[in-house]
């Protein structure tokens, strides 16, 4: 498995959270503090935002691992089910999934991911194929 820690938390007002993007609210929700070995993607009716992230694994202390965090955002009024490509076979590397073949957030649910392998990592929404996005750790 991929990942070894991940989290996730519903709001209390999913009208506060509709149209706009939260990162340094949920960043610091999840105590994991702004850094260039996170990174944040936020699902909206259009799709994802960013269409590509990209961020770098944190260099490991002495008995740690590389590792960087990935935080999902459901920020539409949908139910959205977040699946590793290729479809329908959702085969590919699930680390971005916390080792699912797909990660199912509710409307105003977010999701942190410890990743602690590089990669490319292509994923889509279930619910709309069109919707696509891809993770870069390096």
């Amino acid at each position: 498995l991929s990942t070894w820690w991940s989290t996730s938390f519903q709001r209390d007002s999913l009208s506060s959270l509709m149209g706009t993007c939260h990162r340094e609210e949920v960043i610091q929700e999840f105590g994991i503090g702004m850094s260039p070995h996170n990174n944040y993607v936020v699902i909206t009716s259009s799709g994802f935002e960013p269409q590509v992230a990209a961020f770098n694994l944190a260099q490991p202390g002495l008995g740690t691992v590389n590792s960087g965090i990935l935080v999902w955002e459901n920020n539409s009024s949908e139910l959205v089910e977040i699946a590793v490509d290729p479809h329908p076979h959702h085969n590919s590397n699930r680390a971005i999934t916390d080792g699912d073949f797909s990660l199912i957030l509710e409307p105003g649910q977010s999701k942190a991911i410890t990743i602690t392998r590089a990669g490319t990592y292509t994923y889509h929404n279930e619910g709309n194929l069109l919707q696509t996005g891809t993770i870069i750790v390096e």
